[in-house]
Formats: structure tokens, C-alpha cells, sequence
């Protein structure tokens, strides 16, 4: 039952950050959009973008458009590309096997460390941001604690250290996965998972705010 639980998250994940995927829009000007393009017909294309946490749909019109790109890589730094913080959210972050939160903070334009807890749960964290910017996906070397206490159903399951890989949106989305080796079982480890196995995959997906 865990095993279907977590390759559905996995699935429900993955489905997630695609659709999350990154466009761009660059008018003849030499401005560039960092954006999510809707549709497009013979005469324009139409497309979203962020400024100031404020959403704005707009369009260009093909005189007017240099490129424009499907599904770009983010090299640019965003909206609030300053911050120094970051507050996250949702299912299954920060160790829980619920819901959690975990706050970052960065040490530098691309390392952070962070921590989490939440529902039966907490971890703490040492992230590589792929781009200079806290909004960007980073890969994380996580230690994962989940459960407390001796309660068979609810209390202590596992400890685990292990990478994440962590994509965030340009706007709020997050989501994650982790393989973690497992340091330590607990009484409510489930019995119907073989305990020779050394790796337990777990996963999350929220929302996500950068803190000035």
C-alpha cells in the first residue's frame, strides 16, 4: 500500500512540474519575458508573466516579436531574485508524512540551508540552487525524520539522509522527490514493506514564498 501511495505522488509530481514548465517571450526591444505562453494565433502570441508578485496577462503581436521559446531554461534572475528566505508549505515537506513547512535561507546566490517539521515530522537540509536566485529548482542533501513517540500506527517510522531533487515555479509552485538511505526504522515502519530494502523514496508538493 505505501509503495502504490508513493509512486502515486510521484506521478501526481511529475505530471505537476511539467505543467509548470517555462516559456519565453522577447520582444525586437531586447525584452525578455520570463513567462508561461497560453496560445498563439496567425497574429499574436499570448502569454503570462509575473512583476511585483502581481499576475499579468498580456500578448504581442508578431511584428513586434523577436522569439519566443516553449519550455526554457531559467537563466535570468525573477521577481524577488534578492530574497534571502524562503517559506514553504504542503504535502509532505519538512519530514512529514502529512503536511509540513520548512523555511531556507541563503547562504550565498546559490547555497542555502534549510529546516522543516511539520504533522509527525522534521528535516534539515543543505541545498545547491541551480540558478543564483532562491526561486530556482535546487538538488538538496536532506536528513528526514519521520514520526515521534512508540505509537505503532502514528509514532516514530524512519530516519533517512539522502539528495532531493526540489523544483520551484516562478510563482509559487514546489515539489520534490527524495531517495533517502535508511539510517533507522521505527514500530510503525510498515509491515508489508520487505526491511531488507535500504532506500525509502518519499515526496512532496506545495506552495513556496521568498522572504526580503
Amino acid at each position: 500500500m505505501m509503495i502504490k501511495k508513493n509512486l502515486f505522488l510521484i506521478v501526481v509530481l511529475l505530471l505537476s512540474i511539467s505543467a509548470s514548465s517555462q516559456d519565453i517571450v522577447v520582444n525586437k526591444k531586447g525584452q525578455r519575458f520570463d513567462c508561461y505562453i497560453s496560445h498563439e494565433d496567425s497574429g499574436a502570441v499570448f502569454f503570462r508573466y509575473y512583476r511585483n508578485e502581481t499576475k499579468i496577462d498580456t500578448s504581442i503581436v508578431r511584428s513586434d516579436l523577436a522569439n519566443y521559446q516553449y519550455n526554457a531554461t531559467c537563466e535570468e534572475t525573477p521577481p524577488n531574485g534578492d530574497a534571502k528566505l524562503c517559506f514553504s508549505t504542503g504535502l509532505g515537506l519538512g519530514g512529514s508524512t502529512i503536511f509540513g513547512c520548512e523555511l531556507e535561507f541563503l547562504l550565498s546566490n546559490r547555497i542555502g540551508i534549510q529546516i522543516g517539521g511539520g504533522a509527525l515530522g522534521a528535516s534539515a537540509g543543505l541545498n545547491f540552487h541551480l540558478f543564483p536566485t532562491i526561486r530556482s529548482p535546487y538538488i538538496s542533501l536532506q536528513y528526514i525524520c519521520e514520526g515521534i513517540g512508540n505509537d505503532s500506527k502514528w509514532g516514530y517510522k524512519q530516519s533517512l539522509i539522502g539528495p532531493s531533487i526540489v523544483f520551484r515555479g516562478r510563482s509559487w509552485f514546489t515539489a520534490q522527490i527524495t531517495a533517502g538511505y535508511i539510517l533507522d526504522k521505527g514500530p510503525s515502519y510498515p509491515a508489508d514493506i520487505n526491511k531488507n530494502i535500504p532506500v525509502a523514496l518519499t515526496a512532496g508538493i506545495g506552495a513556496y514564498l521568498p522572504i526580503k
